[in-house]
This record gives structure tokens, C-alpha cells and sequence, in this order.
């Protein structure tokens, strides 16, 4: 009895663990864009230039626009 148990269950918890994957969780979103400034946010061309030529710049860009594709990045970072 006990050596059918162990596949079934090993069986059981991938196939859980596959719908879990599937889900998708409710994230309120936020207010859609008025307006875009292209002088200010996060862009090379509003960087501070330093006088130190030893500085060093690092910058990371992720793709994707979904909750699971944020959680991901985050991750990674």
C-alpha cells in the first residue's frame, strides 16, 4: 500500500503546485497617465554628469508589464 501512496501523492502536489501557477492575483491598479515628461523620471538623458571618470554606471532593463513579469524582476534584483 505504501509504494503506491508515494506516486500519487508525489503526482498530487505537482498537479497543485501547476494550478497554483495559474492564479492570478487582484492588484488594484493605479490612475492611468495624464501626461508624460520626458525631462524628468528615470532616463539616461536626466542623469548628473560627475566629475569622477572612475564612477561607474550600472543600468538594468526588464521586460514585461504583468504582475508575474514585476514579481520576477524584483526577484532578480
Amino acid at each position: 500500500m505504501r509504494n503506491r501512496l508515494v506516486p500519487r501523492m508525489t503526482c498530487l502536489a505537482v498537479a497543485l503546485g501547476l494550478l497554483a501557477g495559474c492564479t492570478v492575483p487582484r492588484v488594484p491598479l493605479g490612475d492611468p497617465l495624464v501626461r508624460i515628461d520626458p525631462q524628468q523620471g528615470y532616463r539616461y538623458g536626466t542623469l548628473g554628469r560627475t566629475r569622477h571618470a572612475d564612477d561607474l554606471l550600472f543600468i538594468v532593463s526588464f521586460s514585461g508589464g504583468g504582475v508575474r513579469a514585476s514579481a520576477m524582476a524584483y526577484g532578480i534584483l
